[in-house]
Protein backbone atom coordinates (compact mmCIF):
# COMPACT_ATOMS: atom_id res chain seq x y z
CA UNK A 1 0.00 0.00 0.00
CA UNK A 2 3.39 1.90 0.57
CA UNK A 3 2.56 2.89 -3.35
CA UNK A 4 -1.09 3.88 -3.23
CA UNK A 5 -0.01 6.24 0.19
CA UNK A 6 2.79 8.19 -2.02
CA UNK A 7 0.38 8.79 -4.94
CA UNK A 8 -2.43 9.70 -2.69
CA UNK A 9 -0.17 12.33 -0.92
CA UNK A 10 2.04 13.42 -3.95
CA UNK A 11 -1.84 14.63 -5.29
CA UNK A 12 -3.14 16.11 -2.22
CA UNK A 13 -0.20 17.92 -1.36
CA UNK A 14 -0.80 19.48 -5.27
CA UNK A 15 -3.04 21.69 -3.51
CA UNK A 16 -2.38 25.17 -1.33
CA UNK A 17 -3.58 24.00 2.11
CA UNK A 18 -3.25 27.58 3.26
CA UNK A 19 -5.88 28.74 0.95
CA UNK A 20 -7.95 25.44 0.99
CA UNK A 21 -8.40 24.47 4.07
CA UNK A 22 -11.33 23.26 4.22
CA UNK A 23 -9.50 20.42 1.60
CA UNK A 24 -7.61 18.90 4.82
CA UNK A 25 -11.48 18.36 6.06
CA UNK A 26 -11.94 15.67 3.23
CA UNK A 27 -8.11 14.24 3.99
CA UNK A 28 -9.59 13.96 7.89
CA UNK A 29 -13.02 12.36 6.28
CA UNK A 30 -10.43 10.28 4.39
CA UNK A 31 -8.07 8.80 6.86
CA UNK A 32 -11.34 7.39 9.43
CA UNK A 33 -12.51 6.00 6.36
CA UNK A 34 -9.96 4.06 5.46
CA UNK A 35 -9.93 3.04 9.43
CA UNK A 36 -13.91 1.67 9.06
CA UNK A 37 -13.15 -0.06 6.25
CA UNK A 38 -10.66 -1.94 7.68
CA UNK A 39 -12.41 -2.88 10.83
CA UNK A 40 -15.24 -4.34 8.33
CA UNK A 41 -12.90 -6.41 6.34
CA UNK A 42 -11.20 -7.88 9.64
CA UNK A 43 -15.08 -8.83 10.68
CA UNK A 44 -15.37 -10.12 7.47
CA UNK A 45 -12.18 -12.42 7.62
CA UNK A 46 -11.10 -11.19 4.32
CA UNK A 47 -6.89 -12.41 4.06
CA UNK A 48 -4.65 -9.87 4.81
CA UNK A 49 -4.19 -8.56 0.97
CA UNK A 50 -7.86 -8.08 0.80
CA UNK A 51 -8.04 -6.23 4.10
CA UNK A 52 -5.15 -4.20 2.30
CA UNK A 53 -7.23 -3.46 -0.77
CA UNK A 54 -10.39 -2.55 0.61
CA UNK A 55 -8.26 0.16 2.72
CA UNK A 56 -7.16 1.12 -0.71
CA UNK A 57 -10.37 1.64 -1.75
CA UNK A 58 -11.33 3.81 0.95
CA UNK A 59 -8.50 5.99 0.65
CA UNK A 60 -9.07 6.81 -3.00
CA UNK A 61 -12.88 6.86 -2.45
CA UNK A 62 -12.71 10.88 -2.13
CA UNK A 63 -9.70 12.06 -4.17
CA UNK A 64 -11.84 13.81 -6.67
CA UNK A 65 -13.27 15.90 -3.78
CA UNK A 66 -9.58 17.73 -3.72
CA UNK A 67 -9.99 19.68 -6.99
CA UNK A 68 -14.00 19.55 -6.42
CA UNK A 69 -13.77 22.55 -3.36
CA UNK A 70 -10.16 24.03 -5.09
CA UNK A 71 -12.34 25.01 -8.49
CA UNK A 72 -15.79 25.10 -7.13
CA UNK A 73 -15.55 25.89 -3.59
CA UNK A 74 -18.62 23.34 -2.75
CA UNK A 75 -18.89 19.70 -1.93
CA UNK A 76 -22.40 19.86 -3.45
CA UNK A 77 -21.80 17.68 -6.76
CA UNK A 78 -25.43 18.89 -8.01
CA UNK A 79 -23.32 22.02 -8.27
CA UNK A 80 -19.75 20.87 -9.40
CA UNK A 81 -19.25 17.93 -11.09
CA UNK A 82 -20.01 13.90 -9.60
CA UNK A 83 -17.11 13.47 -7.38
CA UNK A 84 -17.13 9.50 -7.52
CA UNK A 85 -16.77 9.61 -11.22
CA UNK A 86 -14.04 12.47 -10.79
CA UNK A 87 -12.12 10.48 -8.12
CA UNK A 88 -12.22 7.75 -10.98
CA UNK A 89 -11.45 10.04 -13.63
CA UNK A 90 -7.84 11.10 -11.76
CA UNK A 91 -7.03 7.59 -10.85
CA UNK A 92 -7.16 6.66 -14.09
CA UNK A 93 -5.25 9.69 -15.11
CA UNK A 94 -2.39 7.85 -12.63
CA UNK A 95 -2.48 5.26 -15.03
CA UNK A 96 -3.54 3.15 -11.99
CA UNK A 97 -6.05 0.07 -13.50
CA UNK A 98 -7.01 -1.96 -10.84
CA UNK A 99 -10.26 -2.52 -11.73
CA UNK A 100 -11.53 -3.34 -8.29
CA UNK A 101 -10.43 0.06 -6.78
CA UNK A 102 -11.96 1.82 -9.84
CA UNK A 103 -15.41 0.59 -9.59
CA UNK A 104 -15.11 1.07 -5.90
CA UNK A 105 -14.81 4.54 -6.09
CA UNK A 106 -16.40 5.55 -8.91
CA UNK A 107 -19.69 3.94 -7.12
CA UNK A 108 -19.41 4.85 -3.91
CA UNK A 109 -21.57 7.84 -3.50
CA UNK A 110 -24.32 6.53 -6.03
CA UNK A 111 -27.67 6.04 -4.96
CA UNK A 112 -27.14 2.04 -5.48
CA UNK A 113 -24.06 -0.32 -7.32
CA UNK A 114 -25.26 -1.54 -10.73
CA UNK A 115 -26.07 -5.21 -11.07
CA UNK A 116 -23.29 -5.97 -13.68
CA UNK A 117 -20.50 -6.14 -10.85
CA UNK A 118 -18.87 -9.27 -9.97
CA UNK A 119 -19.15 -10.82 -6.61
CA UNK A 120 -15.63 -9.31 -5.81
CA UNK A 121 -16.02 -6.05 -6.94
CA UNK A 122 -19.79 -5.61 -4.98
CA UNK A 123 -17.88 -6.61 -1.96
CA UNK A 124 -15.32 -3.95 -2.44
CA UNK A 125 -17.66 -1.36 -3.47
CA UNK A 126 -20.32 -2.38 -0.43
CA UNK A 127 -17.10 -2.22 2.01
CA UNK A 128 -16.19 1.27 0.54
CA UNK A 129 -20.08 2.35 0.77
CA UNK A 130 -20.72 1.15 4.15
CA UNK A 131 -17.27 2.83 5.63
CA UNK A 132 -17.83 6.43 3.94
CA UNK A 133 -21.49 6.27 5.15
CA UNK A 134 -20.58 5.74 8.90
CA UNK A 135 -18.20 8.93 8.53
CA UNK A 136 -21.02 10.94 7.14
CA UNK A 137 -23.46 9.74 10.20
CA UNK A 138 -21.06 10.61 12.65
CA UNK A 139 -19.91 14.12 11.46
CA UNK A 140 -22.67 15.08 9.80
CA UNK A 141 -26.03 16.37 10.37
CA UNK A 142 -25.95 17.14 14.22
CA UNK A 143 -26.69 20.66 14.61
CA UNK A 144 -30.31 22.24 13.62
CA UNK A 145 -29.30 25.30 11.49
CA UNK A 146 -32.95 26.40 10.09
CA UNK A 147 -36.09 26.64 10.64
CA UNK A 148 -37.49 24.15 7.96
CA UNK A 149 -39.03 21.55 10.21
CA UNK A 150 -41.45 19.83 7.89
CA UNK A 151 -41.37 15.57 7.74
CA UNK A 152 -43.54 15.16 4.43
CA UNK A 153 -45.02 11.76 3.40
CA UNK A 154 -42.56 11.15 1.33
CA UNK A 155 -40.23 11.38 4.10
CA UNK A 156 -42.11 9.02 5.86
CA UNK A 157 -42.98 6.81 2.95
CA UNK A 158 -38.87 5.97 2.64
CA UNK A 159 -38.54 5.18 5.68
CA UNK A 160 -41.64 2.49 6.18
CA UNK A 161 -39.81 1.38 2.90
CA UNK A 162 -36.56 0.96 4.11
CA UNK A 163 -34.79 2.89 1.86
CA UNK A 164 -32.13 6.31 1.71
CA UNK A 165 -33.73 9.16 1.07
CA UNK A 166 -33.74 10.66 -2.40
CA UNK A 167 -33.38 14.57 -3.04
CA UNK A 168 -36.49 14.24 -4.37
CA UNK A 169 -38.02 12.56 -1.16
CA UNK A 170 -36.98 15.89 0.60
CA UNK A 171 -38.33 19.47 0.56
CA UNK A 172 -35.30 21.43 1.02
CA UNK A 173 -31.75 20.48 1.20
CA UNK A 174 -31.85 22.35 5.26
CA UNK A 175 -30.19 20.78 8.51
CA UNK A 176 -33.60 18.40 9.41
CA UNK A 177 -33.21 17.08 5.78
CA UNK A 178 -29.31 16.77 6.06
CA UNK A 179 -30.06 14.50 9.62
CA UNK A 180 -33.00 12.72 8.25
CA UNK A 181 -30.67 11.59 5.35
CA UNK A 182 -28.19 10.25 7.18
CA UNK A 183 -30.58 8.20 9.77
CA UNK A 184 -31.54 6.61 6.43
CA UNK A 185 -28.59 5.44 5.70
CA UNK A 186 -29.27 2.24 7.75
CA UNK A 187 -31.82 1.48 4.81
CA UNK A 188 -28.19 0.75 2.32
CA UNK A 189 -25.45 -0.87 5.17
CA UNK A 190 -24.67 -3.76 3.97
CA UNK A 191 -22.30 -5.55 7.26
CA UNK A 192 -23.10 -6.18 10.34
CA UNK A 193 -20.06 -4.60 11.97
CA UNK A 194 -21.10 -1.87 9.90
CA UNK A 195 -24.06 -1.62 11.92
CA UNK A 196 -22.27 -2.33 15.53
CA UNK A 197 -20.43 0.35 14.62
CA UNK A 198 -23.44 2.54 14.58
CA UNK A 199 -25.21 1.14 17.15
CA UNK A 200 -21.75 1.35 19.55
CA UNK A 201 -21.97 5.14 18.42
CA UNK A 202 -25.42 5.86 19.23
CA UNK A 203 -25.90 7.65 15.41
CA UNK A 204 -29.49 7.02 14.92
CA UNK A 205 -30.89 7.84 18.33
CA UNK A 206 -28.55 11.15 18.56
CA UNK A 207 -29.87 12.53 15.67
CA UNK A 208 -33.68 11.54 16.03
CA UNK A 209 -33.44 13.16 19.22
CA UNK A 210 -31.94 16.47 18.14
CA UNK A 211 -35.35 16.31 16.25
CA UNK A 212 -37.71 15.41 19.10
CA UNK A 213 -38.94 19.20 20.07
CA UNK A 214 -39.28 20.09 15.92
CA UNK A 215 -41.18 16.98 14.58
CA UNK A 216 -45.35 16.41 15.44
CA UNK A 217 -44.35 13.59 17.94
CA UNK A 218 -46.22 10.83 16.30
CA UNK A 219 -44.43 11.26 13.40
CA UNK A 220 -40.80 10.59 15.18
CA UNK A 221 -41.72 7.99 16.97
CA UNK A 222 -42.94 6.04 13.97
CA UNK A 223 -39.69 6.68 12.27
CA UNK A 224 -37.79 5.61 15.20
CA UNK A 225 -39.67 3.20 16.18
CA UNK A 226 -38.99 1.37 12.42
CA UNK A 227 -35.37 2.40 13.06
CA UNK A 228 -34.95 0.41 16.47
CA UNK A 229 -36.74 -2.59 14.82
CA UNK A 230 -34.46 -2.55 11.48
CA UNK A 231 -31.50 -2.19 13.61
CA UNK A 232 -32.13 -4.97 15.94
CA UNK A 233 -32.79 -7.18 12.88
CA UNK A 234 -29.46 -6.15 11.05
CA UNK A 235 -27.51 -6.70 14.22
CA UNK A 236 -29.03 -10.58 15.04
CA UNK A 237 -28.78 -11.63 11.33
Amino acid sequence: MDYEIKLFNDYYDTFDMSKEVKIYDKYSHTMRVVNYAEDIARSLNLSDSDVTLAKICALFHDIGRFPEWAIYHTYDDSKAFDHGDKSYEILKSFNYDNPIVLKAIKYHNKYSIPDNLSDREALFAKITRDADKIDIMDRQGNYLTDDNYTCNKKILNAFKEHRELKNSDTLSSGSMNVALRCVAFIFDINFKKSFEIINQKNLVNKKLDMLYDKFKKDELLEIKDICDKYMEEMLIC
